[in-house]
């Protein structure tokens, strides 16, 4: 998406660069030339970019001090098995409290209050979820469901603060990746009978108020910014 080539493969290579077959990305050699971007994202050195009105870059981290870090760790690592149920239950309020984090991150940017463009990634539907029932698809829909309410949020309140100029943009990186999850511990034998997802689509979903846009140009997330591009000169934008 930000330098329109190849990171299909992308791995850190330095404190604020990404590498992927060969091509290099340094997030501290982008500047931005808007002054009212703010950022919210996960895994990727964003903040390093130049002239950001508001970044976080929220860590997945786990308590260093938590006693069922080390003892479901351990049970990988030595190979012995503690409690099933106790470290499936860890894992998934490990991801919660993750979520909930760049949730905090995401209200407290000034884009609500004061207008702008903001790119967030954050890191649902993508499991786990906390259903009831713990299958894939239940926590996959409960995600879609936060996502939904999330996306709510965001327009209600772009209107209380008296913004009406609004561009919504929601695509993902990836699709669900059934096949990986399945053989995961968190979903082993709670797929049902959900057919291999051999679909690598996305979708692409755009809500403006000035009227339908031309999605032509876009074939894939590496000409998302050409959509942005298009947006932002009209006025505000915000890109979750």
């Amino acid at each position: 998406m930000f330098a329109g080539v190849d990171f299909s493969s992308a791995k850190p290579c330095g404190l604020t660069a990404i590498c992927s077959k060969g091509n290099v990305l340094d997030f501290g050699k982008i500047e931005v030339t808007l002054n009212d971007v703010d950022v919210i994202g996960l895994y990727h050195p964003y903040c390093a970019m130049k002239g950001l009105r508001y970044c976080a870059r929220v860590p997945f981290s786990l308590d260093f001090f938590d006693a069922s870090r080390w003892r479901c760790g351990a049970g990988r690592l030595l190979t012995t098995k503690p409690d099933g149920s106790e470290c499936l239950k860890f894992s998934k309020q490990v991801w919660a409290d993750f979520i909930d984090r760049i949730e905090l991150a995401l209200w407290n940017a000034p884009i609500w209050k004061r207008g702008g463009f903001l790119f967030a990634h954050l890191p649902y539907p993508h499991p786990p979820g906390n259903s009831p029932d713990g299958q894939l698809w239940s926590d996959y829909g409960t995600n879609v469901a936060r996502a939904r309410k999330t996306l709510t949020g965001m327009v209600n309140r772009l209107h209380e603060n008296g913004i009406q100029d609004i561009s919504i943009v929601v695509f993902s990186d990836h699709p669900l990746r059934v096949d990986y999850w399945c053989t995961t511990n968190l979903y082993k034998g709670k797929c049902g009978n959900l057919p291999p997802d051999n679909d690598t689509s996305t979708p692409l979903i755009v809500a403006t108020t000035g009227g339908k846009k031309n999605l032509d140009m876009i074939s894939s997330n590496g000409d998302i910014f050409k959509l942005a591009a298009q947006l932002v000169t009209r006025g505000p934008a915000a890109a979750p």
